[in-house]
């Protein structure tokens, strides 16, 4: 009997979760297809025993899990995969191959506006190839988030670490954590995933007669445009060189 986890490494499935249903923030294995356990996990090795085999698949349920909630708690609402093109796919698939492999240790810059990116990719990671995967978003997330991941974290193969990050003005507060972030990935040889998230409908400043507010709402606007690279020390920035692939500006 040959579990269809051994399938989920086949670049044939262009999916980001093939096999697994998300029903309102829950994953449920599709049982026709986990014919040897029914998508539990586990099965008996003789019918007159109660002995059983267990297997990866109970493991990387409950990292998508967590992951899932971590979404919706973040986004108050239930995760959805992004549709996804045969280029695209290959891009990312060719690069979580070449990881688990150590052949690759730099991850992508990626510009995405409401799909939610950096949450597909972390569950295609763990789902299909066992990886662990880490989402933090500089925005929303506490810092203490990051430290509890990273202290319990034991793998062999360091966690791929996915950032959603706007552009615009950050408190002093956010770049530290951005800085930490950076200098503990550098560290730990932990590829960094840049997800710059772009907010296409940006508020519109209509123009009136007070040449001052006219004056302040336009530098408002040059603010909330400015790359957060602007918000790096020279330090940061070439550690980010080593860490993520800057040039890369997928949609």
């Amino acid at each position: 009997m040959t579990c269809i986890l051994k399938q989920l490494r086949s670049s044939k499935q262009e999916d980001w979760l093939p096999f697994l249903t998300i029903e309102n923030g829950e994953p449920i294995p599709n049982k026709k297809d986990f014919s040897c356990c029914e998508g539990n996990g586990y099965y008996l090795l003789h019918e007159e025993s109660l002995s059983v085999n267990s297997c990866e698949l109970k493991k990387r349920l409950a990292k998508v899990r967590i992951l899932l909630e971590s979404f919706q708690s973040t986004w108050e609402k239930p995760f959805q995969p992004p549709e996804l093109a045969t280029k695209e796919f290959r891009l990312y698939w060719n690069w979580f191959i070449h990881y688990t492999h150590r052949l690759v240790y730099k991850g992508y810059f990626l510009r995405d506006s409401t799909s939610y990116k950096a949450w597909a990719l972390a569950l295609m990671g763990i789902w299909r190839l066992g990886l662990d995967c880490f989402v933090y978003n500089l925005k929303k997330h506490p810092i203490t988030d990051f430290i509890t991941y990273i202290n319990q974290f034991d793998g062999s193969l360091s966690p791929v670490i996915f950032l959603e990050v706007e552009d615009g003005f950050q408190n002093l507060q956010k770049r530290e954590e951005l800085s930490y972030m950076i200098s503990w990935c550098e560290k730990y040889l932990a590829p960094l995933w840049i997800i710059n998230q772009t907010n296409e409908e940006k508020k519109l400043f209509f123009k009136n007669d007070n040449r001052i507010l006219n004056l302040f709402q336009t530098r408002i606007q040059k603010t909330e445009v400015k790359p957060f690279t602007k918000n790096l020390e020279q330090d940061s920035l070439s550690k980010l060189s080593t860490l993520c692939i800057m040039k890369s500006d997928h949609h």
